[in-house]
């Protein structure tokens, strides 16, 4: 119960449920904090269709598999069970947001993103296609994903050459170059946002 009347706890989340089931005619996806979270408006739309209760159960299911899918990632790099049960322990205590609220799988599709190739890397072998599609899914999530591309050109360069893994490095680019940034909007602008922190 705790997760299902706390689904909307981040503004984002929000934002994508009251556009899509108290607005009509607008666009499916926005720029809204200087991004198009792609993957996480479009479960919003694609669940839209449904009851208000089952859209709750499904934004809470989704952030729940995407962790899920991180951790079991996690876990094949670092070989450690007490490790990862301490960390799902820490996460669970202080930012349970990422179990069950929609705007925060963009940080779990983030590092699904980034430890897909380092699994392979350290298994020494070439991406699955299950991992190839969940490459497809969850980088998407956010634009910084952006910083994952050098796993993806060291996997390239290390393994016998895979037409998979040249896709997705072109799939990357374009949603974290052309899809996903508002390049117009402070909040993309680096060079502000650098000098603000300096300041701060």
């Amino acid at each position: 119960s705790y997760f299902l009347f706390n689904f909307l706890d981040v503004e984002d989340s929000n934002v994508y449920f009251s556009r899509l089931n108290y607005l009509s005619g607008g666009n499916v996806f926005i720029y809204y904090n200087g991004q198009m979270a792609f993957l996480s408006q479009l479960v919003a739309y694609l669940l839209s269709i449904f009851p208000l209760f089952i859209q709750a159960i499904g934004y809470m299911l989704f952030s729940l598999i995407s962790f899920l899918i991180f951790i079991t990632l996690l876990s094949r790099v670092v070989q450690n069970n007490l490790l990862i049960l301490l960390f799902v322990c820490y996460i669970g205590a202080f930012f349970p947001l990422l179990f069950y609220n929609l705007t925060n799988s963009i940080w779990p599709g983030l590092l699904i993103t980034a430890l897909i190739p380092v699994v392979a890397l350290k298994e020494n072998r070439n991406l699955t296609w299950t991992e190839f599609f969940l490459v497809i899914i969850f980088c998407t999530s956010q634009a910084p994903v952006l910083t994952t591309l050098p796993l993806y050109l060291f996997l390239l360069n290390r393994n016998v050459f895979d037409l998979r893994i040249l896709f997705l490095i072109f799939w990357l680019l374009m949603f974290s170059l052309f899809v996903m940034p508002n390049w117009d909007s402070q909040r993309a602008d680096m060079s502000l946002i650098m000098k603000e922190n300096i300041v701060f």
